[in-house]
C-alpha cells in the first residue's frame, strides 16, 4: 500500500493552496481572496504541446519542426519557439482588469490575460539563488511561472530498461535528452543515475558547458566519495554525487537561460535521468536579471552555508517570555507572552514576532489536543506561522505515529493541515532509530532537512534522550490558526497519555495586509492500502478540497511510504502531476527513489537524509516500514487552478504494496 502526504508539502506531501470561490472572503477562507487573479489558467495545452507532450500527434505537427529536421516525439521533452502567452494566462477581476493597458492581450471574456507587464502589483518572483534563499517566501505565488519535470521515461508506457536511455535523438558523440527553444527560465534540479551518461553537455543559449563527474575517465572503476567538475561551479552540497545520495548525482545548481537549453550526455549506458525547470514570462518581474549560466559561474557563499544549515533551526526558538499553554484532560491554562522579530526578507529583525510554547499530558474524551489558538486583533492585519516544534522523551516516540497534526486557517470548517506528526516531519514512522538504521545516539537525525528535521537530543531530564521534531514551512494566515493534536486517521488511536510531549509554535504579525494572492499551506495525507492495479495512485487532487472546485497554488513537496513490507520493487513507479487542463503530465520522472534523490532502490536500500531529499526509513524484514521525503524549495511546482498529483505503484501500475503519503500545496481563493 501506498500512504503520503502531500504539501503542496508531504507523500507524505505539503504546501499551500489558494482556492477560487468567488463567493469566499478574505477573512473566511484559509485560500486566497475572491477578487483575485489566477495564475496559469489556459495555459496548460500550448505549454505542454511546447515541449511535445501534447495529447496528438497533430499537436505536434501543429508546433512545426523540430532542429535539423528531426521528427517530434509527443512523448518527449523537446521544444519549439512559442507564444509568449504559453506560460500562463490568468484570470484577473474586472476591477483589476479596468485597471490595465492589456489591449488585445484581453481573450475571450475579457477576464482571460497573458500580458502580465501590464498587470499591477504582480508579486516578485525568486529567481536563481533567490528561489532558494528565499525560502521564508515559500507561500507567495509564482505568477507567470509553469514548473516542469522533463525526464528519459519510457515513452510507451511501459518500463524498459528501467526508464533509461530514452532520448530524444542521438549524434556520433552525444545524446539528448532535453531540448527547449524559445524560452527563458531556470534548470533548478539535475539528476543522473550514479555517474552514468558522464561527460554531460549542457548547452545554454547555444554555449556548450561540459560538466563531468571523477568517474568520467574510468566508468568502469567508480571513485566513492565523488564529485562534480568543475567544482568550483558545481560544489557541495548544492551538487552531490552517488556516494552521499546513495545511488545518483544530483545537483541544485540553479542553470539560468533566455533562448535555449540542450541536455545532452556523452555516454549513453543507463542513462536514466530527470530534471525540474521553471519556464518564465518575459513580463514577469523578477528578484534579478536572468544571465545565462556557465561553468564560470560560482554559487554564492550565502547559498551554500543556507545548505549547510539544515538540521538546524533555521527560525531561532528564544524561549524567555514564551506563552505557555499547559493541558490536561483538555483544560487549558495561559500564562505570560513576549514579542520577537518579524522581517519579510531572509532574516529575523524587528519586534513582532510572538512564540508560544506548551506541555501535553492527556487528550480530551474525543482524542484531541489543543496546542494553541491564535487569533489575531483587531490592529493585526495577517500573519506567518515561521516554527513549529515538538519534543517527546525517545522512548514514547514511536507512539506518535498514532498522532496527527490537525491546522485549521482563518475560521475554515475544515483543517486545511491533516496528516500523521512523523509524515508532516518528512518520515513514515518514529519506530526505527535514525537515518543510518543504528541506535540514536545524541545529535543524529533521522531527517535532516532544509525545512524540518527530526534529530535526536539529550535534552531530557538527566541527559535523557528527547527526539524533536521541528519545520519551518512558512505558513500565512489573515486572521486566526488552531493547531491540534488528534487520533490519526487509520483508527490507531492518540494516546491517553504522553509524557513531556512539549511543543512550540513561533508566528509574526505581517506589517501590512497579505497581498490577495497570497496562499495558504495546505499537508494533505491519503492511505492506499490495496492500489488499483493499471492506474496510478493519486496522493493528491485539489478539485474539491475543502468544498472548492478550482485552487491556484504550488506544489512543494512529498513524503511517501511506499511499503510496510520491505519492498522495494513498488519504487519503479514513476511520479505524475497533472495541472490544469493538461491531458499529458507536466511532471513525469523515471522511478520513486529517483524522485527522493537516489538511485538503484538507493543501492539496495541504503538510508540517508539530505537537505532536499531522502530515504529516511527502511532496512528490509528487520524495518519494513520504507519512506521517502522530496522538498520542492528552488523547483516548486505552480499551477492555476487544479493539481493531480500521482505515482505509478510499480513500473506499469502492476504493484499491490500499500502506499501512504502527504502533500503540501500553496492556494489561494482568487476569483
Amino acid at each position: 500500500g501506498v500512504r503520503a502526504v502531500l504539501p503542496a508539502l508531504l507523500v507524505v506531501a505539503v504546501g499551500e493552496l489558494a482556492s477560487r470561490d468567488p463567493q469566499t472572503s478574505f477573512a473566511d477562507h484559509s485560500s486566497l481572496s475572491t477578487d483575485a487573479y489566477n495564475h496559469g489558467r489556459g495555459a496548460s495545452a500550448d505549454l505542454h504541446n511546447t515541449f511535445g507532450v501534447g495529447n496528438s500527434q497533430s499537436d505536434a505537427a501543429a508546433a512545426g519542426p523540430t532542429p535539423e529536421g528531426r521528427t517530434r516525439d509527443t512523448g518527449s521533452s523537446t521544444g519549439v519557439a512559442r507564444d509568449r502567452c504559453a506560460a500562463g494566462w490568468i484570470k484577473v477581476s474586472k476591477e483589476l482588469l479596468n485597471s490595465t493597458n492589456s489591449g488585445d492581450a484581453v481573450k475571450e471574456d475579457d477576464s482571460w490575460v497573458c500580458n502580465f507587464g501590464d498587470m499591477p502589483g504582480l508579486p516578485v518572483v525568486p529567481v536563481g539563488e533567490d528561489a532558494l534563499l528565499d525560502w521564508n517566501l515559500l507561500y507567495q505565488q509564482r505568477i507567470g511561472v509553469r514548473g516542469h519535470t522533463l525526464s528519459t521515461y519510457d515513452r510507451s508506457g511501459g518500463n524498459e530498461a528501467a526508464d533509461a536511455s530514452h532520448y530524444l535523438w542521438t549524434t556520433e558523440d552525444r545524446a539528448v535528452a532535453v531540448d527547449l527553444m524559445g524560452d527563458q527560465g531556470v534548470l533548478y534540479f539535475v539528476r543522473a543515475n550514479h555517474w552514468h551518461g558522464s561527460p554531460w553537455i549542457w548547452t545554454v543559449d547555444g554555449v556548450a558547458n561540459v560538466v563531468t563527474e571523477n568517474a568520467t575517465s574510468d566508468p568502469t572503476h567508480p571513485v566513492p566519495d565523488s564529485l562534480w567538475q568543475p567544482t568550483s561551479a558545481l560544489p557541495s552540497p548544492l551538487a552531490l554525487t552517488w556516494s552521499a545520495t546513495k545511488g545518483s548525482d544530483v545537483s541544485w545548481v540553479p542553470v539560468a537561460f533566455t533562448e535555449s537549453l540542450r541536455i545532452g550526455l556523452g555516454r549513453t549506458h543507463y542513462g536514466t535521468g530527470y530534471c525540474n525547470l521553471h519556464l518564465i514570462s518575459p513580463d514577469v518581474p523578477l528578484s534579478r536579471p536572468l544571465q545565462p549560466w556557465s561553468t564560470a559561474v560560482r554559487p554564492s557563499v550565502e547559498t551554500l552555508e543556507l545548505l549547510q544549515r539544515a538540521g538546524t533551526d533555521l527560525i531561532p526558538l528564544w524561549q524567555p517570555g514564551l506563552r505557555v499553554l499547559n493541558g490536561s484532560g483538555g483544560g487549558l491554562r495561559r500564562s505570560s507572552g513576549s514579542l520577537l522579530p518579524f522581517d519579510e526578507g531572509r532574516h529575523p529583525k524587528g519586534p513582532s514576532t510572538r512564540q508560544r510554547s506548551g506541555r501535553v499530558a492527556y487528550t480530551d474524551q474525543n482524542g484531541t489536543v489543543e496546542v494553541a489558538t491564535i487569533r489575531l486583533g483587531p490592529d493585526e492585519s495577517g500573519a506567518v506561522i515561521k516554527t513549529l516544534s515538538f519534543t517527546v522523551a525517545a522512548a514514547d516516540a514511536p507512539s506518535l505515529d498514532r498522532v496527527s497534526l490537525a491546522i485549521t486557517w482563518d475560521n475554515r470548517e475544515a483543517p486545511s493541515v491533516l496528516a500523521p506528526l512523523p509524515n508532516f516531519f518528512g518520515a513514515g514512522t518514529l519506530s526505527q532509530g535514525d537515518s543510518a538504521g543504528g541506535k540514536p545516539k545524541n545529535g543524529n537525525f533521522l531527517v535532516q532537512g532544509l525545512t524540518s528535521y527530526i534529530r535526536w537530543d539529550a535534552t531530557g531530564t538527566g541527559g535523557a534522550l528527547e527526539v524533536r521534531l521541528a519545520a519551518f514551512w512558512p505558513m500565512p494566515f489573515r486572521s486566526s490558526a488552531v493547531l491540534q493534536l488528534q487520533t490519526s486517521s487509520d483508527g490507531g488511536g492518540l494516546p491517553r497519555s504522553i509524557p513531556a510531549l512539549r511543543w512550540s509554535v513561533g508566528y509574526a504579525i505581517t506589517p501590512s495586509p497579505h497581498p490577495p494572492h497570497t496562499p495558504l499551506f495546505h499537508a494533505t495525507y491519503s492511505d492506499h492500502p490495496t492500489p488499483v492495479a493499471g492506474r496510478d495512485v493519486t496522493m493528491l487532487d485539489t478539485k474539491g478540497t475543502e468544498g472548492v472546485e478550482e485552487w491556484s497554488g504550488h506544489v512543494v513537496g512529498t513524503v511517501v511510504t511506499f511499503s510496510r513490507s520491505g519492498d522495494l520493487k513498488t519504487l519503479e513507479g514513476d511520479p505524475r502531476f497533472y495541472f490544469d487542463d493538461s491531458g499529458t503530465p507536466q511532471v513525469q520522472g523515471t522511478g520513486t527513489e529517483e524522485w527522493g534523490g537516489g538511485g538503484d532502490y538507493w543501492q539496495g536500500g541504503e538510508r540517508n537524509t539530505l537537505p532536499l531529499a531522502g530515504h529516511p526509513n527502511g532496512g528490509g524484514t528487520a524495518a519494513p516500514i520504507e519512506s521517502m521525503y522530496r522538498f520542492l524549495v528552488p523547483d516548486l511546482m505552480p499551477f492555476g487552478f487544479r493539481a493531480v498529483v500521482g505515482i505509478e505503484h510499480g513500473g506499469t501500475d502492476e504493484s499491490v504494496t500499500t502506499r501512504r503519503s502527504s502533500t503540501g500545496t500553496v492556494t489561494r481563493n482568487p476569483c
